[in-house]
């Protein structure tokens, strides 16, 4: 099962490269328009705008993105800086948990993932700390790990693939107390 996994991911990477080498015909003419909005996704009074490029047909539109910003029900608007350098590969829009609580925001293409209080997104985006950091550092002599497929699971769970050559699962359950409610009492 995780050998096909791990050949599935690697055929989804291929393709995917395949088409990073057909993009540059369609980014050439995108370069003289702005940036189109690809999606938007809503939680706790935050909008996710996820701005990017048109993508030839019958290609996913999120491979497109090269953008967020988060809008604020003020109106007021932020842009997302990673901290390092994203590909096409990625982004993923599916980035609220699923109580809406947290936001999850890749960094850079070799990790790691920041985890982000809804209700302190404004401050992160100002240059303020993260709730959490997820991801793998194998140490100075082992290379850098490509950090991909992250996804909520859970409220407080986070699931990412992670590795040199071949990516691990990997699972992130985020530092925070239960309320009394949710611990079922």
């Amino acid at each position: 099962m995780i050998a096909r996994r791990k050949s599935i991911v690697l055929e989804d990477r291929m393709n995917m490269l395949l088409i990073a080498l057909a993009l540059p015909v369609v980014a050439q003419t995108a370069e003289q328009a702005p940036l189109q909005r690809v999606l938007e996704v809503e939680a706790g009074g935050v909008t996710a705008v996820f701005q990017g490029e048109p993508v030839p047909p019958g290609i996913e539109p999120t491979l497109g993105i090269r953008r967020l910003v988060f809008r604020f029900a003020d109106g007021s608007e932020f842009p997302f800086a990673p901290r390092g350098t994203l590909y096409f590969s990625d982004w993923f829009t599916d980035i609220f948990s699923p109580d809406g609580r947290f936001v999850l925001l890749p960094q850079d293409h070799y990790g790691p993932f920041h985890v982000v209080e809804v209700t302190a997104l404004d401050a992160y985006l100002g240059g303020g700390p993260p709730f959490a950091v997820v991801g793998q550092n194998p140490g100075v002599d082992a290379g850098a790990w490509v950090h991909a497929d992250a996804r909520w699971v859970g409220d407080t769970t986070v699931v990412y693939e992670a590795g040199l050559e071949d990516l691990r699962s990997f699972t992130f359950e985020l530092p925070v107390e239960q309320s009394a409610e949710g611990a079922g009492g």
